[in-house]
């Protein structure tokens, strides 16, 4: 049982409604592992805060020890209670978290049900595509009779969207998978900056890659039809556009602010 990172923790006592005599006595809270962070045995009526907490800014994280001796939000044998995660979250996260929070406990328990449920079936689909989009290239590559221009630009849409799914299918399975196993939570794509960020680079590069595709296709049999009717286009030049554009698009995006909601969605369970 380990922090992540190496936190400092700074323990701030309700000094006027506690006696120090009762605190040397026996009322603490016992330690616990959040699933997340280990929090030490603190006194009672003590707000224990954590800074220094890796993966999540501006790393700081709160619990609250009560006058009971046990851990705010736990019930006598029950779970480890509830930390205040909530300064960490970024504003869209927050927002989500109202809006998830707005009516009752149950109404939100069944969105993340709903939510849970819609996730399964996108992961199931997502398998699916894949699996058709890698019998498609294979068609398309293999058998030289359906090489022509057209079907050339159908192969770069294929790759392309065969790469989108691919990132997907990846973060998707490694936000179950830490979710499921909380000791995970530290070989996670989320406590990985540079690959979290360049997973979510690349699946913005990859979306755009799709979308170009499509238009150029569209350009292209616009252009068979009503201009170049008996002329080759320019295959290195569509070739160019469709993969090239793109990196200079989303290259200096960044998948920081992505990768950040992707972290919080594993922290608070969405």
């Amino acid at each position: 049982m380990t922090n992540t990172g190496n936190p400092q923790i700074a323990t701030m006592i309700d000094n006027s409604t506690v006696d120090v005599t009762s605190i040397v006595m026996t009322i603490w809270c016992n330690i616990t592992n959040d699933t997340v962070s280990c929090w030490p045995k603190e006194p009672a009526r003590s707000l224990t805060i954590l800074y220094g907490l890796k993966g999540v800014s501006p790393k700081l994280v709160e619990r609250r020890c009560l006058p009971e001796g046990i851990w705010d939000g736990r019930e006598v044998d029950g779970p480890q209670g509830w930390t205040n995660y909530t300064p960490c979250l970024i504003p869209e996260m927050i927002k989500l978290m109202e809006r998830l929070f707005a009516n009752s406990e149950e109404d939100a328990k069944l969105k993340l049900q709903v939510a849970e449920a819609i996730r399964v079936v996108e992961t199931v689909g997502l398998a699916l595509s894949l699996v058709t989009i890698l019998v498609s290239i294979f068609i398309f590559s293999y058998y030289r009779s359906l090489r022509n221009n057209r079907t050339r630009m159908h192969l770069n849409l294929f790759v392309a969207m065969m790469i989108q799914m691919v990132v997907r299918l990846t973060v998707y399975i490694d936000q179950y998978v830490t979710r499921q196993n909380p000791g995970s939570k530290e070989s996670g794509i989320e406590s990985l900056p540079v690959l979290c960020e360049a997973f979510y680079v690349l699946l913005e590069y990859a979306r755009t890659v799709v979308f170009l595709w499509m238009f150029i296709e569209g350009h292209y049999l616009h252009s068979m039809l009503t201009i170049t009717v008996f002329s080759e286009p320019n295959q290195r030049m569509y070739f160019l556009l469709g993969w090239g554009f793109p990196i200079i698009h989303d290259g200096g995006l960044g998948g920081r602010h992505s990768c950040e909601a992707h972290r919080q969605q594993v922290l608070v369970g969405i």
